[in-house]
């Protein structure tokens, strides 16, 4: 079972689910994890996209910061049999006065938190988010997009966030190389990017394939590599072993979204 866990789709930004559900059928791709796309706090699209085919899509939600009850907005929208909620390593909720609250709660209705990279190198590593992963071991964190290297890394700052694989509640997406290699200034026919990638390399080490997971960041990786390619990335990587490819593609996913 082969399951992509970082997916866009909505009515007005990025493109609709038909697009999504035509890339996954010519890759032979199972299921889907719909991740609300940032300041869009209407669910209902992605949510009915999961209550119409659960075995295809599951989702994950944002919630306004300054919504008036965030925790029993959390709650109500448990009721729809969401998978998880999307945060950033320092999410602030308005009218919350400890902020751990929402991550505790996360964990206790067994909502998973895809937690988005912030534009500051240091997001993963602040004293405030490791006393949030330290305080909620039962809340399982999903780090998306490689932890943002290809957002706002260096292979430095890479090494100082890997350290965060000591927490064992801590999962992590991993991209197409398109979003981590930059793209040559020719483009030759034969081009594929280096596959062994020092960053993948580093994330296997440390986490171990059973708690990483392919999310292909459809459908701005379209503009990078392309679909089918953030696939090969993984399944075309000397680095990874068969049992690192099921683990990567499809079983550590199923595990968490009970597929």
């Amino acid at each position: 079972m082969i399951i992509d866990t970082h997916c866009h789709a909505g009515k007005n930004w990025f493109l609709p689910i038909e697009s999504l559900e035509f890339e996954m059928k010519k890759s032979k791709v199972d299921a889907a994890l719909l991740v609300q796309h940032g300041g869009n706090y209407d669910n209902e699209y992605i949510i009915n996209q999961s209550e119409k085919n659960p075995k295809k899509f599951k989702c994950v939600v944002l919630i306004d910061p300054d919504e008036k009850k965030p925790i029993t907005k959390l709650e109500k929208l448990k009721e729809k049999k969401i998978s998880g909620l999307r945060l950033f390593p320092n999410s602030v909720f308005s009218n919350l006065s400890n902020q751990n609250e929402i991550w505790s709660k996360s964990g206790e209705m067994n909502i998973l938190i895809s937690c988005q990279p912030y534009s500051s190198e240091e997001s993963f590593y602040e004293k405030e988010f490791i006393n949030i992963v330290e305080n909620n071991p039962q809340t399982t964190i999903i780090i998306e997009h490689l932890g943002g290297i290809g957002i706002n890394g260096s292979l430095k700052s890479f090494n100082k966030f890997l350290d965060i694989a000591q927490y064992p509640n801590i999962y992590i997406k991993v991209p197409g190389l398109g979003e981590v290699l930059d793209r040559p200034k020719i483009l030759k026919p034969e081009f594929s990017f280096q596959k062994n990638s020092e960053y993948f390399g580093r994330t296997l080490e440390a986490f171990g394939s059973d708690r990483m997971m392919w999310g292909s960041d459809y459908p701005p990786s379209a503009g990078r590599e392309g679909y089918y390619n953030t696939i090969l990335g993984i399944t075309d990587n000397p680095i990874f072993s068969e049992m690192d490819v099921k683990n990567i593609m499809g079983l550590t996913a199923k595990k968490l979204l009970s597929l």
